[in-house]
């Protein structure tokens, strides 16, 4: 019984002994057979910048190949079979990093072949980052701070990058200014960009907030912000008015919940998630205190209404990619006279200012109850609810509004 485990004892040490062997000729034993990765070799690469050095190599027995391998793994199209003379040459490392490597630590060997089937190896690691933005963008000295309404005003900005310039555009409240975009270029790497505007009466009294964006052939951007006030008046305009608007309450069939005050369009549950950044104010009534209820998208329990169990899981209110933050106020001492006799956006803006504290939900809403309301696009507008009061979630709350153009 003794001689099986002595036996396996013996049959593991020739084992080992074996596999060593076998890795004795898979690394550099061989007197002048070397692979010497230059000490400069950078230890930092660039996702989608090629890292590429020149690797020597030695065999006195002669040079078969040479790869590179990444976790034990050739990397594509790293072979190289062709050198200076048979016993010496140069190796040309190249490596792009992916999105994908961002952030590792890769761990490259290169691997030569000679013509005794020996191998000798070299390893080189590296830290991936992102690019860096090499952009430099210099506003002119004399770029106004302050400019007067209707006024227009222009000048030139200096752009020099270290990659080709693919874009160059002006960014106002998020929109792009489609004609100040320019995508040709004389001197990609040099550019003087032209900037030019004319406020116009909305600008009257605010901070204009310019980003000028460049994109370089590496598809980075850099930015530079651009602030000038509007110095001047603004004209009041003639509101837009909707009239008998009904917006049905959740389990109404026959009147959109969600309402885009611009339109006066109303949306069911269907398909609203792709259309979520236009709907301002949505409506919903409740057997409880709270009565009928008109709430910005963004009020925490609406998506209790407007839940999965009312919808599905893409159009339910908590998965809107954009749910806007619409400010609404209850309006004390403005009557249905005083709603119908406003014609200017000015009168709107006046009573939202001066009414009460801002809120995302009005609840127990009444016949003849007065409510101002601004969205995130800054247009301000006042709803006067009439009659009938819905009894219930099948009805539909019915009001006009009035709204900035």
């Amino acid at each position: 019984m003794k001689i099986y485990p002595f036996s396996i004892y013996m049959f593991l040490v020739l084992t080992v002994g074996l596999l060593f062997s076998s890795c004795e000729k898979e690394t550099n034993t061989v007197e002048n057979f070397k692979v010497i990765i230059p000490a400069e070799a950078s230890k930092i690469a660039y996702v989608g910048r090629a890292l590429s050095f020149d690797v020597s190599l030695e065999a006195s027995s002669g040079l078969q190949k040479a790869e590179t391998r990444i976790d034990f793994q050739p990397v594509e199209e790293s072979e190289q079979s062709d050198f200076a003379s048979a016993t010496t040459g140069t190796y040309h490392f190249t490596y792009t990093p992916t999105q994908f490597d961002l952030g590792k630590k890769l761990r490259f060997v290169v691997v030569a072949y000679d013509n005794q089937g020996h191998t000798s190896t070299a390893t080189h690691e590296v830290t991936v980052e992102e690019a860096p933005v090499n952009i430099e963008i210099m506003m002119p000295d004399d770029a106004p701070s302050t400019v007067n309404l209707e006024e227009s005003f222009e000048f030139d900005v200096s752009v020099i990058s270290e990659l080709d310039i693919v874009e160059i555009s002006t960014w106002l409240n998020n929109q792009v200014i489609a004609p100040l975009t320019k995508t040709e270029f004389e001197n990609p790497l040099i550019d003087s960009y032209r900037f030019a505007y004319t406020t116009v009466n909305d600008d009257a009294g605010t901070n204009l907030n310019f980003t000028i964006q460049v994109k370089d052939a590496e598809g980075k951007v850099k930015k530079v912000e651009y602030t000038v006030f509007v110095d001047g008046q603004r004209l009041p305009k003639p509101v837009q008015v909707f009239n008998d608007i009904m917006i049905g309450g959740q389990l109404n069939t026959e009147n959109g919940h969600f309402l885009n005050t611009t339109t006066g369009s109303r949306h069911f549950s269907p398909g609203v998630a792709a259309i979520s950044s236009s709907i301002d104010i949505l409506g919903f009534v409740s057997g409880g205190a709270t009565g009928v209820n008109l709430t910005a998208p963004s009020f925490s329990n609406a998506t209790i209404v407007y839940s999965v169990a009312h919808s599905d899981a893409v159009n339910a209110l908590a998965a809107w990619p954009v749910r806007n933050t619409t400010k609404l106020k209850r309006l004390t001492g403005v009557s249905p006279q005083d709603y119908n006799d406003i014609v200017m956006d000015n009168e709107i803006m006046a009573l939202y200012d001066n009414g009460g504290e801002e809120t995302d939900n009005i609840n127990r809403i009444q016949v003849n109850d007065i409510i101002a309301f601004k969205t995130v696009e800054e247009k301000y507008g006042i709803i006067l609810i009439k009659a009938p009061l819905p009894p219930n979630n099948r009805s539909s709350i019915i009001f006009d509004y009035k709204i900035q153009k």
